[in-house]
């Protein structure tokens, strides 16, 4: 059974027994995306523990626009308070966050797993002009919640049809939950303000992805596909 625990301000859900695997969440969601995934990993003998990143789920978003170094603190913080360097996983957003630990501090993993992880363009950064116009302060202050009883209703349907089917367990759960953060108004803040660093991300330069790329010295598994 899941439990939840605290590294300083981070909060996690923690499967099985075994060698550590910290696993981060896409955008907009939390750590129950991947329970159905925790199923898979504790039966290889694994231990999971499914982080919340800053600013979803139960961890409070820092006084700071959310880069991947942001982010990405909370998760070394937690990797340092482990018996043993944990493998870090991620998707999407928290494949980002999962390669930005791993390059900030490397000693403190035994290799990295990015599925989908969202890489700074290489060219056409110009129209990065209209990522910046993205305010998270305005995303804030949408009345989404006014819509709550139709939300509820929708994530209501989501978790019955989703429920108890393996196969879609983590999109039933990510729909239902993206749908219930959504309506929170410090979620979409984080939301908006990670989705607006993502596509700020520095391309090259000193703290630029391709730029820093070679630096990376642990075992790096990326994994893009259809599905």
């Amino acid at each position: 059974m899941a439990g939840m625990k605290a590294a300083t301000a981070i909060h996690y859900q923690e499967w099985g027994k075994g060698p550590p695997v910290v696993a981060l969440h896409g955008l907009g969601l939390e750590s129950s995306s991947f329970t159905g995934l925790a199923r898979g990993v504790t039966d290889l003998g694994l231990r999971m523990l499914a982080a919340d990143l800053p600013g979803f789920g139960q961890t409070p978003a820092p006084d700071a626009p959310l880069t991947a170094a942001v982010l990405a603190e909370p998760v070394i913080d937690l990797a340092r308070r482990l018996k043993s360097p944990p493998l870090v996983m991620g998707m999407s957003l928290g494949a980002r966050v999962a390669l930005e630990a791993a390059l900030l501090e490397p000693e403190l993993f035994r290799g990295v797993v990015m599925m989908a992880p969202p890489l700074p363009r290489r060219e056409h950064r110009w129209a990065l002009v209209f990522a910046r116009l993205l305010n998270p302060e305005m995303a804030k202050r949408i009345p989404l919640e006014k819509a709550w009883p139709w939300l509820k209703k929708l994530a209501d349907r989501l978790e019955s049809e989703y429920q108890g089917s393996d196969e879609h367990d983590w999109f039933g759960r990510a729909s239902q939950r993206a749908i219930y953060y959504m309506s929170c108004p410090a979620t979409r803040w984080a939301f908006a303000s990670a989705a607006r660093e993502l596509a700020l991300d520095p391309a090259f330069g000193p703290e630029g992805v391709w730029t820093r790329l070679p630096q990376l010295s642990i075992p790096a598994a990326f994994v893009w596909a259809d599905q």
